[in-house]
């Protein structure tokens, strides 16, 4: 009777091991199949939260707020050009006290000229902006800005040249050389006081 019971004993022992072995691969396969459509809609969230809208520029007329007559004892600090996602930057910065000055922005045909002289200026590029503030860029007294007047960007495409026109009676000019006429946009910011234009790239 003892011998029977003990052969009775060991046949469930090992049954029971091999049930516990079976399952084991199920598990297994249950977890992996669950991470991959995880893995998957997370690159699909990524892609799609990177498109950016570009704003459709559609102004190529005259642009000025306060011109004529809103003189300013602003000078000029800097003159520089920058690179949007969706457009390229000409930056008008000023310095010093007092309001923001008059401004007036357009394209005009070649041949430019100088302010006040009237002699012509060559510009590269073949279309052109102009930008008038009624502030000086330096003033009699020498101050403001101390950069050079002729300015071939090399951080832009689309812009190809930048170049003083007029320094005179508390008005300055500037002509911005373009590849071609583009859609732009004029803002004014501050800390510290900007006229910015932005071009268009498209």
């Amino acid at each position: 009777m003892r011998r029977w019971c003990a052969v009775l004993l060991a046949v469930m022992v090992v049954a029971c091991g091999d049930d516990q072995s079976a399952s084991l691969p199920t598990t297994t396969t249950t977890a992996t199949t669950t991470a991959e459509p995880s893995t998957t809609s997370a690159a699909v969230t990524t892609t799609t939260t990177t498109t950016i809208a570009c704003p459709v520029f559609t102004e190529t007329d005259i642009q000025s707020e306060g011109f004529p007559g809103r003189l300013s004892g602003l000078v000029g600090a800097d003159v520089r050009t920058g690179v949007q996602p969706c457009s390229e930057r000409f930056v008008f910065e000023l310095q010093g006290t007092g309001e923001f000055p008059g401004w007036w922005v357009r394209y005009e045909a070649a041949a430019l000229t100088d302010d006040p002289r009237g002699e012509p200026v060559d510009v590269a590029g073949t279309a052109f902006i102009v930008v008038t503030v009624e502030s000086w860029m330096t003033n009699m007294e020498g101050e403001g800005y101390q950069g050079p007047t002729r300015i071939a960007p090399t951080n832009v495409s689309h812009i190809k040249e930048l170049v003083m026109l007029g320094n005179f009676e508390s008005v300055t000019l500037w002509a911005i050389g373009l590849d071609r006429q583009r859609p732009f946009e004029v803002t004014t910011l501050d800390n510290p006081p900007r006229l910015v234009i932005d071009i268009a790239k498209a």
